[in-house]
C-alpha cells in the first residue's frame, strides 16, 4: 500500500470513528432527555414545569426565550420545549416542532453570518480563535460530515455555525447542509411523542 493509500485510509477510519462516536452520543442523549421528561410527566405530570408557567403560557414569550437560547449556543435543551407542546392536539404540536426546528436552523445561520462579518475583530478572535482553529482543523480532516454532525446531535450547532461562518466556509454550502437540522427535530419530536404515549398509556 503507497504512502497515499495508507493516508487515505487513516482519513476515512478516523471518520469513521468521529460519525459512530458522535451518532451514539446523540443516541445516548436522545433516550437519556426522552426517558427524563417521559418519567417527570408520568409521575409529577406537569408540576415539574409549573414554576415555568409565565414564560411557556404565552408563545411570544415561550418562543423568544427559546430563540435567544438557540443563539447563544443552547442554553436551554430544545427538547424542553418541545415537551411543553406535547398538551396539543398531534397536529399543533407538529406545527410546534417545526416551528422550534425553523428558529433553530435560523439562529445557526445568524452565527454563521456574524462569524463572517466578526471574523477580523480582534475581540472576536481572542473569544473564539480556539474554536475556530479547532472545527477548521475538523473540516479540513472530515469535510462537511462535521456540519451534518453538528445539525444532527448534541455538538454545539450556533457554536459550530459561528466558527464556520469565521473561516470563510461557502455560504451556499452551509445553508444547504445544515437542513439537516429539520431531520433531527423530526426524529427527535417523534421519539419524544411516541415515548410519551406509551407512557400515557403504561
Amino acid at each position: 500500500m503507497s504512502l497515499n493509500q495508507r493516508q487515505k485510509a487513516n482519513v476515512q477510519g478516523s471518520l469513521s470513528r468521529f460519525i459512530r462516536q458522535n451518532l451514539l452520543k446523540m443516541l445516548a442523549y436522545a433516550l437519556v432527555m426522552i426517558v427524563l421528561i417521559g418519567l417527570l410527566r408520568k409521575y409529577l405530570g406537569e408540576e415539574y414545569t409549573n414554576w415555568l408557567n409565565p414564560v411557556t403560557e404565552d408563545p411570544v414569550l415561550t418562543y423568544s426565550v427559546y430563540s435567544l437560547s438557540e443563539i447563544f449556543f443552547g442554553i436551554i435543551p430544545p427538547e424542553f420545549f418541545i415537551s411543553r407542546a406535547l398538551k396539543n392536539e398531534l397536529r399543533i404540536y407538529i406545527i410546534h416542532v417545526f416551528a422550534f426546528a425553523g428558529i433553530s436552523y435560523g439562529a445557526g445561520a445568524l452565527n454563521f453570518l456574524l462569524g463572517k462579518y466578526l471574523n477580523q475583530k480582534a475581540l472576536f478572535q481572542y473569544i473564539f480563535g480556539k474554536y475556530i482553529r479547532q472545527y477548521k482543523n475538523n473540516i479540513e480532516r472530515w469535510g462537511n460530515w462535521v456540519l451534518i454532525i453538528a445539525a444532527m446531535t448534541p455538538v454545539p450547532y450556533s457554536l459550530v455555525s459561528l466558527s464556520v461562518g469565521a473561516m470563510a466556509y461557502p455560504s451556499r454550502n452551509y445553508f444547504l447542509i445544515v437542513l439537516f437540522r429539520f431531520l433531527r427535530f423530526a426524529i427527535y419530536g417523534f421519539l419524544i411523542w411516541e415515548s410519551n404515549a406509551l407512557l400515557s398509556h403504561a
